[in-house]
This record gives structure tokens, C-alpha cells and sequence, in this order.
């Protein structure tokens, strides 16, 4: 019976060199995933900023046209340029810019939330294989526990 439990020992010191290599594949790939997570969440804030940054452009652009606004009923330059820059301030490309900032900030909110799922299952594989090493380390105390209780007799 001895052979057999040395076996088995050896079988689960095996597992647990598995497990270990596992777990630092794991945790690389947590680190690369938290590193890449990191970036993205940089590259959203500099995202709002430029979504904030049109936004706030267009406000202070049409408050500089306000004045102008004003004179359209006695000029008729102002009227043409006061029309003109509301259609660019309102128009199409504006409103292209603005869409694709936000298409863009969608885009990366389903990425991080990936990132984030990735992660999270990354860990709980982590600490299973913990369990399993914690697991097959209690084994081998009990196997060799009894090896030397069969040695004694």
C-alpha cells in the first residue's frame, strides 16, 4: 500500500505544480487585462474632455454670435453671416462630431465592462485553484501521515 500512497503523492505534487502554473498564467494575463483596463479608462477621460471641449466651443461660439443675431434686421451681412454660422454651429458636421464622441465613449464602456468580466472570472479561476492546491497539500500531509503510521507498525 505504501507504493500506492507514494503514488499518490506524487500525483498530486504534479497537480499542484499544474495548479501553480496556472495561477501565475492567470495573474499575468490579470495584470496585462488591468494594465490595458487602465489605459482605456485614460483614453475615455481624454474622450469626455474632447465631448466636453466641442460642446463648450459650440456655447461660446454661438454666445459670440448673439450680438450679431441682433443687427439682422438692419443688415443684411449680418443676417446672411448669423444664419450661416447657425447652420454650421447646428449642422451636420456638429452633429457628426458629437455623435461619434458618443458612439466612441459606448464603445469603450462595453470594452471596460468586458475588461472588468474578464477579470473578475480571471480571479475566481485563481482562488479555485487555490482551493485545489490548499485541497491536494492537505492529501499529502494525511497520505504521508499514514506512511509513517504504516512505517511505525
Amino acid at each position: 500500500m505504501s507504493g500506492n500512497q507514494t503514488d499518490q503523492i506524487d500525483q498530486l505534487k504534479n497537480m499542484i505544480r499544474s495548479n501553480s502554473s496556472q495561477i501565475s498564467n492567470l495573474n499575468n494575463s490579470i495584470t496585462k487585462m488591468q494594465r490595458a483596463q487602465e489605459s482605456l479608462t485614460q483614453f475615455r477621460k481624454k474622450v469626455v474632455n474632447s465631448k466636453s471641449s466641442v460642446q463648450n466651443i459650440t456655447q461660446n461660439q454661438n454666445r459670440y454670435l448673439a450680438p450679431v443675431k441682433e443687427l439682422k434686421s438692419v443688415s443684411k451681412c449680418a443676417k446672411n453671416y448669423s444664419e450661416g454660422m447657425s447652420k454650421t454651429l447646428s449642422g451636420f458636421g456638429t452633429k457628426l462630431v458629437a455623435a461619434a464622441l458618443q458612439g466612441l465613449l459606448l464603445k469603450i464602456d462595453i470594452k471596460l465592462r468586458k475588461y472588468q468580466a474578464s477579470i473578475s472570472a480571471a480571479k475566481a479561476s485563481v482562488n479555485q485553484l487555490k482551493t485545489l492546491t490548499d485541497n491536494h497539500n492537505s492529501a499529502i500531509r494525511q497520505l504521508e501521515k499514514q506512511l509513517k503510521e504504516a512505517e511505525g507498525t
